[in-house]
């Protein structure tokens, strides 16, 4: 088996991260359940199994370790509202509202300044602006939009009137004749908030799952939906054979979590920046060709290397100097070597997201119940019922992940979409 020599090992592990680390505990970004081992380590691996145990527990029934659960919104695009801690004003923004420097428009001709560049969106941000400028926020809400007038039409499913909108890739749809149809009906605007944030300014705001729209009085031309899982997907009930199911899949990660602690591919991923990014690029592009991204694992370990060869071979041709193209080869020559000498330990990593993503699948698969409010998907023959995007599951620590079937969601998502929101 290849082994790195000391000069390749420290050239790999003085590059730097790839993002800068952020005290606040804002939700811009939600990590697979899976990808926990490769964003947080042995102890991403840990929180997993805490996720699934916790899902678990709370459907069950036990209160030993419940987790909250919301419906993932397929919404375009993510909004932030609320009054700015600073000098109270109202004001609308993306997720751009979260960074160092806080995009948000608070008029007018904030809106034109920060989405004059793309119409669509310009077009649903002032929508949001004028429809909820009055509701007076007691906190910032974040959430997703669902429909603007633009994209809600009535639409017949299944010999009955729907009220209908799709914000992104999911088709929602409630029967018109519903009361949650006739508020669709009247509203101009309809969004769903699933996360609050409280903090003394906005660069140093904290999360906590769920929205609480009971307290705001929306005006008729606003249509606000709660994303806890009850309101819009109903309750569970397990058989005894199926509570063992899900029993013996979470015990199987239990049992391969241990393994991840010393694990040498995962201090890789921890101690060598380049390999954590290129591995989630690389699964999710097996996730984009509609494959799943654990595969055998010798046959990954083969296309993983002949995937760090191309990006090798990319990444020299955009360099002018015969240096320049060494270095970049050298790179990821280095970075090849240092997978085959851990492939043993990248397998157990391979086997553990493998029951992560049985265990995972199985809660989405019971979770997926029809709800108030209906989920659609676009086909030859037209619309045809189909699953949530997904569940964001969160604990009384603040951490959110996501429960989303990547082989049916996620590479829908990653190949097709509407507008996405600006950084």
């Amino acid at each position: 088996m290849s082994r790195l020599n000391f000069a390749a090992w420290a050239e790999l592990h003085s590059q730097m991260p790839l993002h800068e680390a952020d005290d606040r505990k804002v939700i811009t970004h939600l990590t697979h359940l899976e990808d926990l081992v490769i964003t947080k380590y042995g102890t991403g691996a840990q929180e997993a199994l805490r996720v699934l145990r916790g899902v678990a527990s709370s459907l069950l029934g036990s209160v030993a370790s419940p987790v909250n659960i919301t419906v993932k919104i397929d919404g375009a695009p993510a909004i932030v509202v609320g009054n700015d801690p600073a000098d109270g004003k109202f004001f609308v923004g993306t997720k751009g509202a979260f960074a160092k420097t806080p995009k948000i428009a608070k008029s007018e001709a904030d809106l034109k300044t920060l989405y004059g560049a793309k119409p669509g969106l310009l077009t649903t941000m002032q929508t949001a602006f004028r429809t909820l400028k009055n509701m007076n926020f007691p906190s910032i809400l974040q959430g997703d939009v669902l429909f603007t007038p633009e994209i809600k039409q009535d639409q017949t499913i299944d010999g009955q009137v729907h009220v209908t909108f799709k914000p992104n890739t999911i088709v929602y749809g409630v029967p018109k004749s519903s009361e949650l149809g006739k508020k669709f009906t009247s509203a101009t605007f309809g969004v769903c908030f699933h996360t609050t944030y409280t903090g003394s300014t906005l660069q140093t705001l904290s999360a906590t799952p769920g929205a609480n729209i009971s307290q705001l009085r929306p005006p008729a031309n606003v249509a606000l939906v709660s994303s806890q899982y009850q309101d819009l997907s109903g309750t569970l009930t397990f058989t005894a054979s199926e509570s063992q199911s899900l029993k013996t899949l979470i015990a199987d990660v239990a049992r391969r979590t241990p393994l991840l602690t010393q694990n040498a591919f995962v201090k890789e991923l921890k101690e060598v920046p380049l390999l954590q990014s290129e591995f989630m690029i690389f699964q999710n592009s097996l996730v984009r060709g509609g494959e799943p991204i654990t595969l055998s694992p010798k046959v990954f370990v083969q296309r993983f290397v002949a995937y760090l060869q191309s990006r090798a071979a990319a990444l020299a041709g955009t360099k002018k100097t015969p240096a320049g193209k060494a270095t970049a080869t050298s790179k990821y020559e280095s970075l090849t070597m240092l997978v085959t000498a851990r492939e043993d330990a990248l397998v157990d990593v391979l086997a553990w997201q493998q029951s992560v993503t049985g265990a995972k699948t199985y809660l989405i698969n019971k979770l997926n119940q029809r709800g108030s409010l209906g989920t659609f998907y676009s086909s030859d023959t037209g619309l045809v019922a189909g699953p949530h995007e997904g569940f964001v599951a969160s604990d009384k620590s603040g951490n959110f992940v996501k429960l989303v079937d990547r082989s049916v969601f996620s590479q829908m998502n990653l190949t097709q979409g509407r507008f996405r929101t600006p950084a």
